[in-house]
């Protein structure tokens, strides 16, 4: 019986130590397919998730709309501010290289109906932002676009700023950058000055000119009308073609002009003529100011603009008896209407008034003229 049992022991203790072996072996080192697998799941999570590159538009675009409201941030450049000022908004969906603002002159159609434009640079930008837009303040003269701008994508871009005649909308259009043409003003306006040096010649008895009432007076007024009349050029609309200027010269030998006869531009039209109770002066910016009088108590003071089509408007005074009290009353509009019925009345007196018209006396601008004495027709 002993050995029976001896025997189950030696067998359990046999059973034990390869149990034990057994288990030994399983503790042992991680197979290498294991050792890779735990690498690969180590390199992910260590490794540093890429940040997402903002998106660059394929296709650049700009715009330009009349501005009815101003962004928290902008840049901004005033090309002018005299008479009426259109602020323009200047929009990029990405950001563009060497922004410039140009002064635009019209030289003529190219291929594919493209205006061509000889350019001036007034303004230079190194970047226009996306983030920021570019506030303009400048003046439409006319039909043809004044200004424009250039700046750099994967190539130099120029448009021209334009108002639409149809609903005054503001947009962008391509031109083509040319060389600035000469220009002859004595060769746009040939005919016209030698058919007035004629007419002073012969004391207005020749075929009349267009706007002569002036030129007319002076030339029967004047000892020597060839050498009391004259003539220069100027850019009053800022199309660069310069309008033609008739002067009066007083005193005879003055070297500048003073009081205007007539203004003429393009195709030989007139803008304006002037005589001894209608007188026409130039002053600062282009202005055009008039003083006229229709008897003791009826007197005109006005500032236009000639914006290349018509003069507009800028400021109108004028004086007229009341005919309830029979006292002088002062009045204003900017409709260029003398009608005490379509002004304000000023709470002023007669002359407190024209204390404060003597303001336009001190802004006269005097020119440099050529007497028609001068003058000579090939």
């Amino acid at each position: 019986m002993k050995g029976v049992i001896d025997m189950k022991k030696e067998i359990i203790m046999i059973l034990s130590v390869a149990c034990l072996a057994g288990c030994q072996a399983n503790t042992g080192p991680i197979s290498s397919e294991s050792s890779t697998a735990e690498e690969e799941i180590s390199s992910v999570v260590e490794e540093d998730v890429p940040v997402e590159e903002e998106e660059i538009p394929a296709e650049t675009i700009v715009t330009a709309e009349e501005a009815k409201e101003l962004p928290a941030e902008y840049d901004s450049f005033m090309v002018n501010e005299e008479g009426h000022v259109t602020q323009i908004l200047i929009q990029t969906n990405k950001d563009l290289q060497n922004f410039q603002i140009l002064k635009l002159n019209y030289e003529g159609i190219g291929e594919g109906g493209q205006l061509q434009m000889s350019a001036e640079t007034v303004y230079t930008q190194s970047t226009l932002s996306k983030d920021k837009p570019f506030l303009l303040t400048m003046t439409f003269y006319g039909d043809m676009p004044s200004y424009g701008i250039s700046y750099e994508d994967d190539e130099v871009n120029f448009k021209a700023i334009s108002m639409s005649g149809y609903d005054g909308s503001i947009y962008l259009e391509n031109f083509i950058p040319v060389e600035a043409s000469p220009v002859n003003d004595i060769a746009t306006y040939a005919d016209l000055l030698n058919d007035i040096y004629y007419y002073i010649l012969q004391d207005g008895s020749v075929d009349s000119i267009p706007a002569d009432t002036g030129i007319f007076e002076m030339t029967n007024m004047s000892e020597n009308p060839l050498n009391q009349i004259g003539y220069t050029f100027l850019d009053l609309d800022h199309d660069n073609e310069n309008e033609l200027l008739i002067y009066a010269i007083e005193p005879e030998g003055s070297e500048t002009g003073n009081r205007l006869l007539a203004i003429y531009t393009k195709g030989n039209q007139p803008v304006l003529e002037g005589w001894a109770r209608n007188r026409y002066y130039l002053l600062d910016g282009e202005i055009i100011y008039n003083e006229g009088s229709s008897g003791a108590a009826s007197s005109v003071r006005a500032t236009y603009e000639w914006n290349g089509l018509r003069l507009k408007p800028i400021d109108f005074y004028f004086t007229e008896l009341k005919s309830d009290s029979m006292t002088v009353g002062c009045y204003h509009n900017t409709t260029g209407t003398w009608d005490p019925t379509a002004a304000d009345e000023l709470d002023m007196t007669e002359e407190e008034f024209w204390d404060m018209m003597r303001q336009y006396e001190s802004r006269i601008q005097f020119f440099p003229v050529t007497p028609f004495s001068e003058w000579s027709h090939n």
